[in-house]
């Protein structure tokens, strides 16, 4: 695996082995974005979530939500650093929104194995 861009097209069936789970999350981020425009900013995220069963590739859950934020101040320096603090506010609302429709298993509060020899870390060697 070279990037991240190739997690996205690992097979479900690959990432559930190689994680030792039944399911795998993928998730993208479709929007991250800013706007400024004299007193006023504007901030975009947007984000779709997929969970899907590792050994027969089934989507299980999907869902997708996006936010804009609006912001006005007197400067651009003061109009960045509230685009700073309101992509940190949308992606926490994005977050919160989708997770909380995410569907609880039958073994959702079991801890996960330790991995010994995790698939993430052959690309963070090189």
């Amino acid at each position: 695996m070279a990037d991240g861009t190739d997690v996205h097209n690992m097979p479900p069936r690959t990432a559930g082995e190689a994680l030792g789970v039944d399911a795998v999350v993928y998730s993208k981020l479709t929007e991250w974005s800013t706007s400024q425009r004299l007193l006023y900013g504007s901030t975009e995220i947007a984000a779709s979530f997929e969970l899907i069963c590792a050994k027969t590739g089934e989507v299980l859950w999907r869902r997708s939500h996006d936010t804009k934020d609006r912001h006005f101040d007197i400067t651009r320096g003061r109009l960045e650093g509230k685009a700073n603090i309101a992509y940190d506010e949308a992606l926490r609302e994005v977050l919160d929104e989708v997770m909380s429709s995410f569907p609880e298993g039958p073994e959702y509060l079991k801890v996960a194995p330790p991995y010994r020899n995790p698939w993430y870390l052959r690309w963070l060697r090189r």
